[in-house]
């Protein structure tokens, strides 16, 4: 089976790029295997990538692809419209069981949002809206059994699915800050402590998740990338380790062995034999690479003309798309968010269970989040077509992810209320 294939550079609206650098053998070897199944764990773009499955699907026409079935059937229609037909997309219940070939799958929908916004895991809230858009995946054979619990924010509900999953030979997990912080705060003065400080987070996470499923073996993976085009001079300040790295903070935290490969490489879990371990790459590969992509255009660098009164009326009603979940939030939680591009901004307030929307800068709390981005991606974010329910790329999740926006807080700041920011033109 296939999982997430990730070629095509510039994901997260253009600045996310592979790291190493990918052989272009490799994605041609892709290509020409014959694979039993394509198994999509989310929508986000450096899981499914939507180029590089077109060309597996015109290589491979009749192959199925597989995905969860979620609450919104974002993923599954995107799928089904690159695959010409929604009759070569597989779609699984959580713990519906598949035979692929001799390989049986098994997947979980989990909730990828603060869980006083989104509910439990198992059950899931009956509200749809409120689930999310991830999965993990649990593969049997030969009897061994391994989970691709992929993502950062999904290793850490495994703990409250182990009883559900079982046991399992291997864990693969994600390590590392997929995110803007601490990269994209100024006001951070220590940004090597700060980014020390999640990795250290999200290796106890993973760690955590391979002692109650009782894992025998851990693998690390899907934790690095770097950043091109304009932002590429924020990637010395990520909280992202080298694979090698993250092995190493790993051991003291698990009872599972832990282990890397290098790319393209295998683990044999009946003999125990493996490949090379990883070897991260030297500074003057990286050096090159980093010239090599610095100069990346991002999508909406190339935006036609702004008319300033269409976006000052479509901040507004982005804007107002965040009111409209406030409802969501079990907080008390006085803040105020300001959205925009230095010259002009929307902002938005939460007082006790009254908000309100407020062109220009006009916070009404002391806990105050300033968010600045490139006038183009502004209007790019606020102009969602009317009654457009579906998913896009011009999400704020896609920017925020692929560090897009300069960060600034002061007071205190709440999780919570920052989630309903991922409601932004929705």
């Amino acid at each position: 089976m296939l999982c997430d294939p990730w070629f095509t550079p510039g994901a997260f609206l253009g600045s996310w790029f592979q790291w190493p650098p990918v052989d272009p053998e490799v994605p041609r070897g892709i290509l020409e295997t014959k694979w039993d199944a394509i198994y999509i764990t989310h929508l986000h773009p450096d899981h499914f990538d939507r180029v590089f499955l077109s060309k597996c699907i015109r290589a491979h026409p009749t192959t199925p692809i597989v995905v969860a079935k979620y609450a919104h059937p974002w993923l599954r229609s995107a799928v089904a419209r690159l695959a010409g037909g929604s009759h070569k997309v597989v779609e699984l219940d959580s713990f519906e069981v598949i035979a692929i070939g001799d390989i049986g799958l098994r997947v979980v929908v989990t909730d990828v949002c603060d869980p006083r916004i989104c509910g439990v895991s198992i059950p899931c809230v009956p509200q749809g809206w409120r689930r999310g858009i991830d999965s993990v995946g649990i593969f049997t054979a030969d009897g061994k059994t391994f989970c691709n619990a992929n993502d950062g924010l999904m290793v850490a509900y495994i703990p409250r699915l182990a009883k559900a999953i079982g046991s399992v030979d291997l864990l693969m997990g994600h390590y590392g800050g997929a995110g803007p912080f601490p990269q994209c705060f100024p006001d951070v003065e220590d940004k090597a402590a700060a980014g020390q400080s999640l990795v250290e987070s999200a290796c106890s996470k993973l760690a955590a998740a391979a002692d109650a499923l009782d894992a025998q073996l851990l693998m690390p993976f899907a934790g690095q990338y770097i950043l091109g085009g304009h932002l590429s001079g924020l990637n010395d300040t990520r909280a992202v380790v080298s694979l090698d790295r993250a092995v190493d903070i790993l051991r003291p935290k698990t009872r599972a062995e832990v282990f890397s490969v290098e790319p393209l490489g295998h683990i044999d879990l009946n003999s125990g034999e493996k490949s090379c371990d990883y070897v991260e790459p030297d500074r003057s590969v990286l050096s090159e690479y980093l010239d090599s992509i610095s100069g990346a255009v991002f999508p909406y660098d190339r935006s036609a003309d702004i008319d300033e009164t269409e976006l000052e009326e479509n901040l507004v009603r982005a804007a107002r798309g965040i009111t409209l979940r406030m409802q969501a939030i079990e907080t008390n939680h006085d803040c105020s968010f300001i959205i925009g591009d230095g010259t002009r901004a929307v902002t938005v307030n939460f007082e006790g269970d009254l908000h309100s929307v407020l062109l220009g800068e006009d916070a009404t709390t002391s806990n105050v989040t300033w968010i600045k981005m490139p006038t183009n991606l502004l209007w790019h974010l606020t102009r969602r077509k009317a009654g457009y329910k579906g998913f896009t790329s011009a999400h704020w999740n896609q920017a925020e992810v692929g560090s897009h926006f300069v960060w600034k807080r002061s007071g205190e700041y709440d999780g919570g209320a920052h989630a309903l920011l991922n409601f932004f033109g929705a």
